[in-house]
């Protein structure tokens, strides 16, 4: 079996993802205008607490679609060590297939019992604190838990992503986002066009995730009938998704401590003026990067494949080709945002502005170095190692210690804040995993981002 990502494929994956999150722009505007600030600002903090409670997920996203498309590849049996002691062959093992698809059900059932758990007891007592002082509270409460019943259910069946995509079926995946985001943008703005307000839209993201599930499901079982398993041939491979799995979950609460914590600090220790303002800059310029990696992380099936395969030249040429496509979309994309970003959300009508321009400069200047140290981190792992679980939990914790004593006790405000991350981030992870990767790739930058041209006629 040879996954192939075509160019048909990365297509769709951009037509997905400007939806996925052109979808949350169009809404932008009606949902400012219509919001007040504080439902803005506990909205934000709504999303910002779905990140906090992805990290259950602890890693194991990414590691079933390596681990799938290693099955893909023909791996015999699959190991929590290096992809040096994978055996192959240029057929699929159906039973080791489906014991991975029967391990990743069995996994995030669990992990979705513990996501109620949490989420209606600790959840529940935060978003009662911080609405405490607003006179509709008992309003605020209804839409967290509808809101967290949508984090149960995605988990419950969130194993269909990485499968979906370790199987090569890039294509497919991005039809689900397109069918749910575009559900999700019309229920959206009937329900803020009808005055639902906060309701509307939780409401809207329940209904689509509904079918997000359904689509999701339908396109991964599609043509496997003829590959029926039998029940006593399949086995339990926690064990093997375990080893790295509680690598990168790690990594992942080191990476919400360094991007997603601070918001928690500023609506603690700032206005929720100055929060909204927060989030929706951290947004739009998150935004940013997702859509600059959008190449990189279509390839990554194909990346996996071509590690087993030991294709240097083909990684190579892909990530040569990442980094220049991510390099000038966001370039562009933050210059816009930086020049024209309140002039846009002033002729919308938005209650809620960017942070200042010089705060916002260095933002976008600190996610530029993320995005570039995250593909590097992100082309490790598919030699399923995870060498950076100490750095990222490290620096997730001192970008943390570092606001909290900006805001606490110099009164620093939102730079003290943006500083704690830079100096954190480039101190050691934003130069340390871009170097180690091309070690091993037996290149430099100018070298790699040349291989695309370079390569071409190999």
């Amino acid at each position: 079996m040879h996954i192939k990502i075509s160019k048909v494929d990365v297509v769709w994956s951009y037509l997905a993802q400007m939806l996925n999150y052109g979808a949350g722009l169009l809404l932008l505007p009606i949902i400012l205008h219509t919001l007040p600030t504080s439902h803005l600002a506990i909205w934000y903090i709504f999303l910002a607490i779905n990140a906090a409670i992805n990290l259950l997920d602890f890693g194991f996203q990414p590691n079933l679609m390596r681990n799938m498309s290693y099955v893909m590849a023909g791996a015999k049996r699959l190991s929590s060590g290096t992809i040096d002691n994978f055996d192959t062959s240029p057929t699929i093992n159906w039973p080791l297939f489906w014991s991975l698809v029967y391990t990743a059900k069995k996994i995030y059932q669990l992990i979705s019992v513990i996501v109620f758990v949490i989420l209606i007891t600790l959840g529940t007592y935060y978003i009662y604190s911080v609405t405490s002082n607003l006179p509709d509270q008992s309003y605020l409460v209804e839409c967290w838990v509808l809101y967290l019943s949508i984090s149960v259910i995605n988990f419950y069946y969130y194993y269909f992503n990485p499968l979906l995509l370790g199987r090569g079926l890039v294509k497919e995946y991005n039809l689900v986002v397109i069918i749910t985001k575009s559900t999700n943008l019309i229920l959206s703005f009937v329900a803020l066009q009808f005055g639902l307000g906060l309701m509307g839209i939780v409401l809207a993201l329940f209904l689509s995730t509904i079918v997000d599930r359904y689509f999701a499901g339908k396109y991964f079982y599609h043509e496997l009938n003829n590959n029926k398993y039998n029940r006593s041939e399949l086995t339990n491979l926690f064990h093997v998704l375990w080893g790295n799995s509680w690598r990168l979950g790690i990594v992942t609460l080191g990476t919400f401590f360094i991007l997603r914590a601070n918001l928690f600090l500023v609506s603690k220790y700032l206005s929720l003026a100055e929060a909204a303002s927060y989030g929706l800059s951290l947004q739009l310029v998150t935004t940013l990067v997702s859509f600059g990696t959008i190449f990189f992380t279509a390839h990554i099936p194909k990346i996996n494949m071509d590690r087993l395969k030991s294709n240097n030249d083909q990684i190579k040429t892909v990530v040569g080709q990442s980094l220049l496509i991510s390099w000038v979309l966001y370039i562009i994309g933050a210059a816009f945002l930086i020049f024209f970003g309140n002039i846009a959300l002033s002729l919308i009508h938005s209650k809620t502005e960017l942070i200042a321009q010089s705060n916002l400069i260095f933002l976008c200047i600190i996610l530029f170095l993320e995005m570039n140290h995250s593909l590097f981190a992100t082309l490790i792992t598919t030699k399923n190692t995870v060498p950076f679980v100490k750095p990222a939990i490290i620096s997730g914790v001192l970008v943390v210690l570092f606001s909290y004593i900006s805001l606490q006790f110099l009164a620093l405000g939102m730079f003290g804040v943006l500083s704690s991350q830079f100096i954190v981030q480039a101190a050691y992870n934003n130069w340390k995993w871009p170097y180690v990767s091309l070690k091993d790739l037996n290149s430099n930058l100018l070298q790699l981002v040349i291989s695309p041209f370079t390569n071409k006629k190999k």
